[in-house]
C-alpha cells in the first residue's frame, strides 16, 4: 500500500485547495492575534499601570485559550469546513471522472481506499495544526509568556488536562495542537465517508460542518449549557473542539469521543466503499 499512499499524499500536497485552506485557516487564526495586540496596546497606553496585566498570558489568550476572543470563536466554528475543504472531495471527484477505474487496474480496492482515507485524514490535520501553530508563534511576539494559574484561567478540575495547563503550559499547548490535528483529520474523514452517499462536491465539503453545527444547535436546545455547574460532561460537538468548554471535558472523555468517531468512520467507509460499484 506504500505506493498508493505516496501517490495520494502527493496529490493532496499539490492540490490548490490545500494551499487555500491553510491560508484561509491562518488568516482566521490571525484575527485572534490582532485582538490580543490591540488589547495589549491598550494596557500599555494607560498612564497608570493597570492591574491584571497577567491576564494577557499567551496560555490563556491564544487561539485555544478559553473562548475569550472573537478570533477563537470564529476559528472553531468554521473548524469542520477548514478540515474538509482540502481533500475530502477527492474520492467523489475521482469516481465522477472515472479515474478510480484506472487506478483499480493497478491496485486493490482496499489499498486504494486505505491510502485515500489516510491522505484525507492528514489533509485535515495539517490545515488545523498549521493554523494553531502559527497562531501561537505570532502571539508569542505579542503577549507575555506568563505561566497561568487557576485565578487567570477558567480551566480547572474536570477540564482537559487542567493540571498540566497549570504546571507545564508549553506541554499543554503541544498536546492541544496535536488534538486539533486529530480532530481535523477526523472531521475531514467524516466528509469523506459522507461522499460515498452523496453525488455533490459542495455538499460533501459542507457535510461535516452542517452536521457539527446542526447537532450543536440541537444539543444546546435540548440540553442548555450550565457552564459546568452541574458537573455534566460537554455534549456539544463544536464545543468539544475547544480545550476549555462550557461544561466538563476531561481528556479521557475527549479522546474516547474522538476514537469512537474515528472507528465508526472506518467501519462505514470500508463497508460502503468495498461495495460501491463506482469504487
Amino acid at each position: 500500500m506504500g505506493k498508493e499512499l505516496h501517490i495520494e499524499c502527493k496529490k493532496m500536497i499539490k492540490s490548490r485547495t490545500l494551499a487555500f485552506s491553510v491560508l484561509f485557516g491562518v488568516l482566521i487564526a490571525m484575527i485572534n492575534v490582532v485582538e490580543n495586540y490591540t488589547l495589549k496596546q491598550w494596557f500599555l497606553s494607560v498612564p497608570v499601570k493597570m492591574p491584571g496585566y497577567a491576564t494577557l498570558s499567551i496560555f490563556t489568550n491564544w487561539i485555544d485559550g478559553g473562548q475569550s476572543t472573537a478570533g477563537e470563536m470564529i476559528f472553531f466554528t468554521v473548524f469542520p469546513l477548514l478540515a474538509s475543504l482540502p481533500f475530502s472531495w477527492s474520492l467523489l471527484s475521482e469516481k465522477t471522472t472515472g479515474y478510480v477505474n484506472h487506478v483499480l487496474t493497478r491496485t486493490t480496492r482496499v489499498h486504494y481506499l486505505s491510502a485515500k482515507f489516510i491522505a484525507v485524514f492528514l489533509s485535515g490535520g495539517i490545515v488545523i495544526s498549521v493554523a494553531m501553530c502559527l497562531n501561537f508563534i505570532a502571539n508569542a511576539w505579542v503577549l507575555p509568556i506568563i505561566p497561568t494559574t487557576p485565578q487567570l484561567s477558567i480551566s480547572g478540575d474536570g477540564y482537559f488536562l487542567s493540571a498540566l495547563l497549570m504546571t507545564n503550559p508549553a506541554a499543554y499547548v503541544v498536546i492541544r495542537i496535536f488534538t486539533g490535528f486529530m480532530w481535523g483529520g477526523i472531521l475531514a474523514c467524516l466528509s469523506l465517508v459522507i461522499s460515498l452517499f452523496l453525488h455533490n462536491t459542495v455538499l460533501t465539503v459542507l457535510s461535516s460542518f452542517i452536521l457539527m453545527f446542526g447537532s450543536s444547535i440541537l444539543n444546546e436546545t435540548l440540553i442548555p449549557s450550565t457552564s459546568g455547574q452541574t458537573g455534566r460532561l460537554e455534549t456539544s460537538p463544536l464545543q468539544l473542539l475547544h480545550g476549555i468548554t462550557f461544561n466538563y471535558n476531561p481528556a479521557w472523555y475527549v479522546w474516547a469521543v474522538m476514537l469512537g468517531l474515528l472507528a465508526a468512520e472506518l467501519v462505514v467507509f470500508f463497508a460502503r466503499g468495498t461495495k460501491d460499484e463506482m469504487v
